[in-house]
């Protein structure tokens, strides 16, 4: 009978150590598995990103070595979404772009800008300046071409035409 006893009391002593373990083991084993999920996500990311990378290499090898006339930039970003959907088909548009300009960002760090920071600005009255001549020139231009002589005045080309 004291057999019996001793037991019994092991086993509710085993099962009070089971019912403690698992109370704190089992948190800590979730918190270490989002852990884990979290370090995957990076891992994930880290992989789409350098993958951007070799993808915008190719996109540049691609247009370097082709006779390619037009919007090379458009085409460019055309491409490079199309490479990264075929290697990543869950990647949404915005997620390209964001991928594109991260990209964009560290390969031209460091470069000049195709646009200086200093570059002529024109505003409207200079606009119209130039747009008045363009048209004075086109007016002469045109009065040269019928074999008409050059007027003093380029407008009056404009009134007899």
């Amino acid at each position: 009978m004291s057999n019996e006893i001793l037991n019994q009391i092991v086993q509710i002593i085993i099962a009070i150590i089971f019912g403690v373990i698992g109370r704190y083991v089992v948190p800590v084993a979730l918190i270490k598995r989002k852990e884990i999920e979290q370090r995957i996500g990076i891992e994930k990311a880290k992989d789409i990103e350098n993958t951007a990378f070799k993808v915008w290499k190719e996109v540049d090898e691609h247009f370097r070595i082709s006779n390619f006339v037009g919007d090379k930039i458009k085409a460019k970003q055309k491409k490079f979404e199309e490479f990264m959907l075929k290697k990543f088909p869950s990647l949404t548009g915005e997620q390209i772009v964001e991928l594109r300009q991260t990209v964009a960002g560290e390969i031209n760090k460091g470069k000049a800008k195709l646009v200086p920071s200093n570059a002529v600005q024109i505003d409207a009255n200079q606009l119209q300046t130039l747009q008045d001549k363009a048209n004075k020139f086109d007016q002469l231009q045109n009065a040269l071409s019928q074999g008409n002589p050059i007027p003093e005045n380029p407008q009056t080309a404009q009134k007899t035409n």
